[in-house]
């Protein structure tokens, strides 16, 4: 029994500081009392250049488009807002005054300081310095646009507004009036010398007087920590020059606190911020490439860090001591202000954070032993006709980036433990006690309220569980070398393991010392947003190299690129359930290139009593016991796409990547729009044509269809099945024929949809009625003959009478995803509604900025207790297997958390892993 999935699930919450801004900015003008006289340059400016951005990126660390900034010239930048608000990433590679031209629609802008986080309010005619990186703020509503335009700082500038970050070696010359004042920051540890005729105050930005010159002027010398800004105020019309020297290091001072935002734009203090951290990353750490190849040791010292590991030929992981004192929030804020600091200096060509990946499985499991039940998936990909071509090979190696090795009897025999590796260098994540070792055994990702995922496993399991053994289940390969490569443990996995487990995949130097034999295949069953330069650099080697990539598009449910799978050089796999429909989970976009079946573990289409999962090796939570467990996810589609690649090496070894490529996309059958699109790609895997193409045995016409079978639950009504040519040649496609079964009554009908492609049909839609019919299952065949070979598509239609919905109060909670304590609560019940939204529970308040995990199920015994021994029902998102925790920012709202909850004795996956939450009274 199973309940129906939470839908329109909603969190809303503040968020009390986070976030990153990288700008630099200032403005405004000047006076004189010398006497009356005209004299100047005219500068030539060309006519200002459009830019479409239309990012729809309202956090600073989301992935956006760099607009690049050169003396001379002007742009015109249009975007448009996403939750009332925009971000903008300039960059210069000196310093040059930007100028801010008309605006268009409706947007108030500012610009906050890269290193310092320090904000300025712009408008029209307003001025800025911009040395190495800055950041638009926008706030409004729907399309904007800005006329930008940079001239190069030539004399001395007025003493106003931003005046940018300083590196050792900078000089400025300025020009002070009565009551002017302008800010600076320091992109390293620095003494800066200021030069002053006259009286001038200096400031840190608490306000606190850290120099002062009377009217007779003269010289100061301040010492200027990484991070650290002064407001530099005069008190007279004239002169003052800047110079930064190089200075001991120094440990970094604190950014400016995300309220800057809220002062700037005069927001409330509910308001969602775009200063706001959207993607995981290790505080304090970062992947520096400096330009020439050499260490970025110097470039980490002035910042008050050190290179802690080296990426061969790709950067180095530097790591930075944080001020003392800051919560997590304000401690990612920093490491993104110190990233913004390096990437000031020239010779540095990238700094990035650390980004953590976390496995793209929602897993869930219910245990069966048999290849029956994987059949829906693995003939949607049409495997069977495919390993009458082969079924593998010991000589192609397979890499699986992941959560490590376990053993499990039906996957043992096709391992190679030998050159398996642990690449996780933070003990903290490890959860082994150690950094790097040869020891790749998977002790577990989970921890408190979370079970361990032994996602690695189930990943290994789909591309080559042992099979014709009698044992289990099959994998994609019946016969290859499967080597674990451990980068995932406790929260996820950094860029920097990733990357070296990654280099190590393909037969490059990396950071464990061994140059093992290269894998033919790589599988990354992971992913996270943000763009990482490291991580596209070791993909191009390793792409390079001769080693094909494969990645899982994430499990998010929206268009927004993840990453690695939307790298350059990697297959980007997509899910769909056993309908061939995109996976609710799924995420799509331009970036997708080919999809595979993931699973929906929410529903049972094929009426077989089991969930729609996809079917592989296991470890039991509890027990440790080697199971068979069924679990949805992109991480789940990833695999067969892996382990198809595996094959056609088997049949043809001396394939290269790209070849690969070409012969999965080519034949992949196509679903949705006709032609590649921005939901599959460019179709759904078949095994069988993608190996033909590449024996050469593909010229003539194969008909594929989008479905294997089809169950028509009580509430559906109508299928539509894609046609497609995986061979070559033209197709021509018979005008496909029901016939009912043996209860008779031709309840289908069918309707075809012409093409002028390499097929005559491109869709069949099916569409039944129950009109008259009592309740029961109703079967029969649709047979579609074509000069490419022939179908035949079971078809099974239930009648059933609407069942009342169970009476059975739940209790859906809202934890502390540090402590496990309950912070909110709401009662539900399947009569009455499934639906929720949690705003101002917590106290009468709004719930406060935080990490948070979301449970729900009975309490049967009645004890406060819900997911306890007694209970009898239980669920959280995405799975109860494999609770993700919820970073809430400041007002931002989550909805679509939708979530089966299922009897507590489902599967393998709820058992020994669960304990009990407390429930408000």
């Amino acid at each position: 029994m199973q309940f129906p999935s939470l839908r329109s699930l909603a969190l809303s919450a503040t968020f009390a500081a986070a976030g990153f801004m990288s700008a630099c900015g200032g403005g405004g003008g000047g006076g004189s009392s010398t006497p009356t006289s005209l004299a100047g340059e005219v500068v030539f400016l060309p006519l200002p250049q459009p830019v479409a951005f239309a990012s729809g990126a309202p956090s600073l660390d989301a992935d956006r488009r760099t607009l690049e900034l050169r003396a001379g010239e002007a742009v015109v930048a249009t975007s448009r807002m996403a939750e009332d608000r925009d971000a903008l990433r300039l960059a210069s590679s000196e310093r040059v005054r930007v100028e801010v031209g008309p605006l268009r629609g409706d947007a108030r802008l500012g610009v906050l300081d890269s290193v310092s986080l320090d904000a300025q309010r712009l408008e029209p005619g307003s001025t800025f310095l911009l040395r190495g990186r800055a950041d638009l703020l926008a706030r409004g509503t729907g399309e904007w646009g800005v006329e930008l335009r940079a001239t190069r700082v030539d004399g001395p500038q007025p003493l106003q507004g931003q005046l940018g970050a300083f590196l050792a070696g900078d000089t400025l010359a300025l020009a002070a009036r009565a009551g002017g004042d302008a800010r600076l920051s320091c992109a390293e540890s620095l003494e800066l010398v200021v030069r002053s005729r006259g009286a001038l105050v200096v400031r840190d930005l608490d306000g606190i007087v850290v120099g002062a010159l009377d009217a007779a002027g003269g010289e100061l010398r301040l010492r200027g920590a990484p991070l650290q800004a002064f407001e530099l105020a005069s008190a007279f019309d004239g002169a003052l020059e800047l110079e930064a020297l190089a200075a001991a290091p120094s440990p970094a001072r604190a950014p400016r606190p995300a309220q800057v935002e809220r002062d700037l734009f005069l927001l409330s203090s509910t308001a969602p911020l775009a200063s706001v951290p959207r993607t995981e990353f290790m505080a304090g750490e970062a992947l520096v490439r400096v330009r020439g190849g050499v260490e970025a040791a110097a470039q980490a010292a002035s910042r008050g860090g050190a290179v802690a590991q080296r990426i061969p030929e790709t950067s180095d992981l530097v790591r930075l001591a944080l001020p003392d004192g800051l919560d997590a929030t304000e401690s990612a804020r920093a490491t993104l202000a110190l990233v913004a600091a390096l990437e000031c200096d020239p010779r540095v060509e990238w700094a990035e954070p650390n980004r953590i990946r976390r496995p793209s499985a929602l897993p869930q499991a219910p245990n069966d032993p048999f290849f029956a039940l994987q059949s829906w998936h693995y003939d949607l990909v049409r495997l069977q006709p495919a390993w009458d071509l082969t079924q593998g090979s010991s000589a192609v190696r397979t890499a699986v980036i992941d959560t490590g090795l376990r053993l499990h009897p039906d996957l043992s025999a096709n391992l190679d433990t030998a050159n398996d590796f642990d690449f996780i260098s933070n003990p903290s994540i490890a959860g082994d006690g150690d950094g790097i070792d040869a020891d790749a055994f998977d002790v577990g990702d989970g921890g408190g309220a979370t079970p361990s995922s032994f996602h690695g496993t189930h990943v290994a399991g789909t591309i080559g569980a042992r099979g014709n053994n009698g044992l289990g289940v099959t994998g994609v390969n019946w016969t290859t070398t499967i080597v674990h490569l451990r980068a995932l443990g406790i929260g996820g996995g950094t860029d920097a393991d990733i990357a070296q487990a990654l280099r190590y995949a393909g037969g490059l130097s990396n950071s464990s010392g061994i140059l093992p034999p290269r894998c033919h295949v790589v599988n990354m069953s992971l992913g996270g947003a943000g763009f990482s330069s490291t991580f596209q650099s070791a993909v191009a080697a390793v792409r390079n190299a001769g080693t094909v990539i494969v990645a899982a598009a994430g499990n998010e449910n929206t268009s927004a690129p993840s990453f690695p799978a939307s790298y350059e050089g990697v297959l980007s796999v997509m899910a769909v359930d056993r309908n061939a429909q995109r996976a609710p989970y799924s995420n799509f976009g331009a970036t997708v290139d080919i999809a595979a079946p993931g699973g929906d573990l929410s529903v049972d289409q094929d009426g077989d009593g089991f969930a729609d999962g996809v079917l592989s090796t296991m470890i039991e939570n509890g027990t440790n016991q080697p199971v068979f467990a069924f679990e949805q996810g992109t991480s789940m589609a990833c695999p067969h796409v892996a382990g198809v690649a595996a094959l056609m090496l088997a049949a043809v070894p001396t394939l290269t990547p790209a070849q690969i490529e070409a012969a999965l996309t080519s034949t992949a059958l196509d679903l949705g729009a006709p032609g590649r699109d921005n939901v599959f790609g460019f179709g759904l895997l078949q095994a069988d044509a993608a190996i033909l193409a590449v024996q050469g045995g593909a010229a003539t016409p194969r008909l594929a269809l989008g479905a294997t079978s089809l169950f028509f639950a009580p509430d559906i009504s109508q299928i539509v099945v894609p046609v497609d040519n995986v061979g070559g040649g033209s197709l021509v496609v018979q005008a496909p024929v029901f016939v009912a079964g043996p209860q008779g009554g031709q309840f289908a009908a069918l309707a075809t949809t012409a093409s002028s492609g390499a097929t005559n049909i491109s869709a069949i839609t099916v569409t039944v009625s129950r009109a008259g019919l009592p309740d029961g299952d109703y079967t029969g065949t649709i047979t579609v003959q074509s000069n490419g070979g022939s179908a035949a598509l079971p078809v099974t239609m239930r009648v059933a009478a609407p069942t009342a919905p169970k009476d059975l109060p739940l209790f859906l909670l809202v934890l502390d995803a540090t402590t496990f304590d309950t912070v909110a609560q709401a009662q539900l019940n399947p009569s009455t509604g499934l639906a929720w939204d949690i705003q101002t529970t917590f106290d009468g308040l709004p719930l406060p900025a935080g990490a948070y995990i979301v449970v729900c199920g009975d309490d049967a015994d009645g004890d406060f207790v819900i997911l306890g021994a007694n209970d009898v029902y239980g669920g959280g998102f995405p799975t109860l297997g494999d609770l993700s925790t919820l970073v809430l920012a400041d007002g931002e709202r989550l909805t679509g958390l939708d979530f089966p909850v299922v009897p507590l004795n489902a599967g393998p996956a709820q058992a020994g892993g669960r304990r009990g939450f407390r429930r408000l009274r």
